[in-house]
């Protein structure tokens, strides 16, 4: 009796390792990885992201347009991503030349429904609106600063 005893003192005076969520938010490391974010205004449409997902959590479709007036050859006409099927490899984030790709670092995205985890071109553009760019991902191993820059300037330009 005198060993629990002993444990619990011991205990009693250790600090909390719980953290009062939601109150206050979790210190995540630079290079978590939550949800994919996508910046259309930089994708050239290589398909590589595609290509290089090695599940099929990307789908994209593509098409010529030859008669473009803004010069711009390839159209892309839908961009999906299944979040539930995503494996986190980071293939896609490391593959893109524009730095079209990035992870936030949200951790708040609970869903009871498969299908809610299911990102179009309109739901990700949504998506990358929402997440503040104090959240995204810029860690110096993948060198996000452009990243961000490109996502200021986008939101200026609309304003």
């Amino acid at each position: 009796m005198l060993r629990g005893m002993a444990t619990v003192a011991r205990h009693v005076f250790r600090p909390l390792f719980t953290e009062q969520y939601p109150e206050k938010q979790l210190e995540l490391p630079e290079i978590e990885r939550g949800r994919l974010l996508f910046l259309e205004e930089r994708c050239i449409k290589c398909r590589q992201c595609e290509r290089i997902c090695p599940n099929g959590t990307i789908s994209m479709e593509v098409e010529r347009d030859l008669k473009s007036e803004t010069g711009e050859k390839l159209i892309l006409r839908e961009y999906n991503v299944h979040q539930g099927s995503c494996l986190v490899c980071d293939l896609c984030v490391e593959v893109c030349p524009t730095d079209t790709l990035a992870w936030a670092t949200v951790y708040e995205a609970p869903t009871f429904k498969r299908e809610d985890l299911f990102f179009d071109r309109e739901r990700l553009a949504w998506e990358t609106d929402r997440v503040s760019l104090d959240r995204i991902a810029e860690s110096t191993f993948y060198e996000r600063d452009d990243y961000v820059e490109a996502v200021r300037a986008s939101r200026e330009g609309e304003r």
